[in-house]
């Protein structure tokens, strides 16, 4: 089987400052781009040992805007690191 898929858009980028050695709580307000129907959208991250979402689905209305939360995992030493969130339909 083979299958031709494209990089997913990139539709925003955040920044997160984190203190060393402790866990860091974040959020970020999302909307449901589907005007259409209630769906569910599934979250993921591109580095789960760096990154993990709260919960790892989640329905929403057609546009409703609802607060994603996620803990980024302790870090040893200074950097940049950089992870993705993925929200996917079911």
């Amino acid at each position: 089987i083979e299958v031709d898929a494209g990089k997913p858009k990139v539709q925003d980028v955040k920044s997160i400052n984190c203190s060393i050695g402790m866990e860091t709580p974040y959020k970020f307000e999302w909307t449901n781009p589907i005007h259409s129907h209630k769906m569910t959208f599934t979250i993921a991250s591109s580095n789960s040992d760096f990154i993990k979402p709260d919960k790892s689905s989640m329905e929403f209305n057609p546009g409703e805007k609802k607060w994603l939360g996620f803990f980024v995992s302790p870090q040893k030493q200074p950097g940049i690191y950089e992870a993705s969130i993925i929200l996917n339909t079911h």
